[in-house]
């Protein structure tokens, strides 16, 4: 039985990179043949010029129509790509291709098959993705091998972040781990040293001895003790929270086990970045925080303990926010992450 939909919204691209106040252009696919779901042996998602790496749409039904009229409506055109980065298109059997504009003409085609320690690739012009696809659609991977070449490199990377990145940051106790071995490595040591050197020089009684006793004292207490305050307090502050945030979408999604709601970037009020200078050599000179403050007076904090602190503001520049640097000695979080959870929105 054939299902017919009128008009489906799939994906908003930009319609111009390079007018980013023309923030984007709907794709609409028209009367065309949609599989059931029971019915679907392919899925697509779409990748812009405008999302992160690793940032896709939905997995959505796909056929070798729907995938053919994509190609030539945003790469077989004068205004080439037309933001439309990447196609990718997955099968039943857990085989993958993917269909890369790489600049101007020329295009990158990725075959992952079911072997992980390598994949198939070749670039060239536009001329390589009908036959590709072709292939892929009939289930032909012999004649997807025979086109392209058998690689290992950047494999990791390819099935990797190339492949697929969930912009989803929350606590975990590897990072908690790899942050915190960094700070008592670099700290800890340090801080016994003077503080050994400096119950030392207390023993031997003498005052001039004693006074800068206690002053190695106190700096072997300062080379570690703030830092793990502030891994604590950033730990406490997200806790079980979620915050899944890419520059793609202008919403973000935030989650506590059951609960969760969704902020539209346009309600952000301000963003304010704080963490010590660049150039601080202090053992927790990582340790730093964007607070996001919205329209509600909810506040959502983003911790170097659940993201690396330089991709925060790529999240969103497309909607040309800055952020406010507020330079502290022991960054200290001033607003506690805040969500009114009884406003809950169901996904």
């Amino acid at each position: 039985m054939k299902n017919y939909i009128p008009s489906l919204r799939v994906i908003e691209l930009p319609s111009n990179p390079s007018y980013p106040a023309i923030r984007h252009t709907t794709i609409e696919i028209n009367s065309i043949y949609w599989p059931t779901l029971h019915q679907m042996s392919f899925q697509f998602r779409l990748q812009t010029y405008r999302d992160e790496e690793g940032e896709y749409s939905e997995y959505l039904p796909a056929d070798k129509n729907l995938i053919l009229g994509l190609m030539a409506t945003h790469w077989e055109n004068d205004t080439m790509p037309n933001g439309l980065r990447i196609i990718s298109i997955s099968n039943e059997n857990g085989q993958h291709l993917l269909l890369h504009h790489y600049k101007k003409h020329v295009f990158d085609v990725y075959f992952l098959s079911l072997q992980t320690n390598y994949h198939y690739h070749k670039k060239s012009t536009i001329d390589i993705l009908l036959p590709a696809v072709e292939s892929f659609f009939a289930h032909d991977t012999d004649g997807l091998e025979y086109q392209l070449n058998k690689t290992r490199s950047e494999n990791d990377f390819i099935r990797g972040d190339f492949f697929y990145i969930d912009h989803t940051y929350g606590y975990t106790p590897e990072r908690s781990t790899r942050e915190g071995l960094w700070l008592l490595w670099y700290g800890l040591p340090l801080g016994i040293i003077l503080l050994v050197s400096g119950a030392a020089a207390l023993i031997t009684g003498k005052l001039a001895l004693s006074i800068l006793a206690l002053f190695s004292c106190a700096f072997g207490i300062f080379a570690w003790l703030p830092g793990l305050i502030l891994h604590y307090q950033y730990k406490k502050d997200i806790d079980d929270i979620t915050v899944k945030v890419s520059r793609g979408q202008d919403v973000i999604l935030v989650r506590d086990g059951y609960r969760s709601k969704i902020f539209h970037k346009s309600e952000i009020t301000s963003i304010t970045k704080y963490g010590q200078s660049p150039t601080s050599d202090s053992p927790w000179a990582d340790y730093g925080y964007f607070q996001i403050e919205f329209q509600s007076g909810e506040v959502i904090n983003l911790s170097n303990l659940i993201i690396d602190q330089y991709r925060v503001m790529d999240k969103f520049a497309l909607e040309g926010l800055g952020a406010r640097t507020a330079k502290k000695i022991i960054p200290f979080i001033k607003h506690r992450t805040n969500i009114n959870w009884f406003e809950n929105q169901e996904l």
